[in-house]
């Protein structure tokens, strides 16, 4: 939470610790209010049902924001349910590219089932604030 309201708003955030029961607390996530959050999930309890409650309501902040998981586990879907449709992926590498000029940025989604790391989806572009 200090280190967030240091920072104050980003464009992008990485979820701290993979999401787990302990972290993105309400005062950070007001703190920072990001557009875009990327979870590094690797575990059956990655991410936290509350710390993904949390991420998604708009109770914690106002306004629009996508989530991106790396590698969400099937039985983590069926314990966070309906939040699990939230997510804007649910498996791949996320790369963040920001655009020339530094006004906006794109999220890509690369296919890491192989090593050619194919394309699979691109979200965007946001506006950088």
């Amino acid at each position: 939470t200090p280190a967030g309201l240091v920072t104050g708003p980003v464009d992008v955030c990485k979820a701290n610790h993979h999401a787990n029961f302990d972290t993105m607390g309400k005062t950070f996530l007001q703190a920072l209010r990001p557009r875009v959050i990327i979870i590094q999930t690797w575990m059956a309890q990655q991410p936290d049902m509350s710390v993904l409650r949390r991420m998604l309501s708009e109770s914690t902040y106002p306004g629009p924001r996508d989530i991106f998981t790396t590698n969400l586990r099937e039985e983590t879907k069926i314990v966070v349910g309906w939040a699990a449709d939230k997510l804007k992926n649910q498996q791949g590498h996320t790369v963040v590219r920001v655009n020339p000029g530094g006004a906006s940025y794109m999220v890509y989604i690369l296919d890491d089932s192989e090593e050619n790391f194919r394309i699979k989806a691109k979200f965007g572009p946001y506006d950088c604030n």
